[in-house]
């Protein structure tokens, strides 16, 4: 059985923008990590051996230096993928040099709120937690907000939105299956910062309600 937070359709997917996003975070971190020939790397007067770069000239970055990770979701793949992009820029011109992605059961260790729970004390922690009575009162507090954001975004969402639940209190009530709920604050968040980036905001939210 997949993990709710894989997501269906459009929601398991990266966006151009997170594309985009995360190629530029590897070409960060090519810059954090990595001196370049212009740089005196070696600086004894600095307080971390090679400037804190973990890559100098005589040992640079490579792909054969780096081992990637990553869970099974298409996104966190794509991700990953783009990141590498961002890092090594001249991958073309690294013949016969590979650069695999380890997916062998990262998810065990990778979530931390695997399905099923791999401990029964992990569940009962986080059912405790989720019903402290200042989160369970904020929950109240915004079930109105939650509804009306749900409502204005039906059009503008297919099937693949509904259904996903991951997360603490994912374990519904049962005397609520049948009655209609909001989507999750963990989807309405995403959701709602994807829009108002991109301007296309339903007319009847603010930017307040993204707030």
């Amino acid at each position: 059985k997949k993990h709710g937070a894989v997501g269906r359709g459009p929601f398991g997917q990266l966006t151009m923008m997170g594309l985009l996003q995360m190629i530029s975070l590897g070409e960060r971190l090519k810059e954090e990590l990595e001196h370049s020939h212009d740089d005196n790397y070696v600086d004894e007067s600095h307080p971390f051996v090679n400037r804190g770069k973990l890559f100098t000239p005589n040992k640079p970055l490579h792909p054969s230096r780096v081992k990637v990770m990553s869970t099974d979701f298409p996104r966190t793949v794509q991700s990953v993928q783009a990141l590498l992009t961002g890092l090594f820029p001249d991958a073309a011109k690294l013949e016969n040099t590979p650069i695999e992605i380890d997916l062998q059961q990262t998810n065990s260790y990778f979530i931390p709120d695997p399905q099923p729970r791999q401990y029964k004390q992990q569940l009962a922690l986080e059912r405790h937690l989720s019903n402290r009575p200042h989160l369970r009162e904020k929950e109240v507090k915004l079930r109105k907000l939650a509804h009306r954001v749900t409502d204005a975004l039906e059009g503008h969402l297919g099937d693949d939105a509904k259904g996903v639940s991951f997360g603490i209190g994912e374990e519904k009530d049962d005397s609520l299956v049948n009655k209609r709920q909001p989507l999750a604050w963990a989807q309405l968040a995403e959701i709602l910062v994807c829009l108002h980036s991109r301007e296309l905001l339903p007319s009847v939210l603010s930017k307040e309600d993204v707030q």
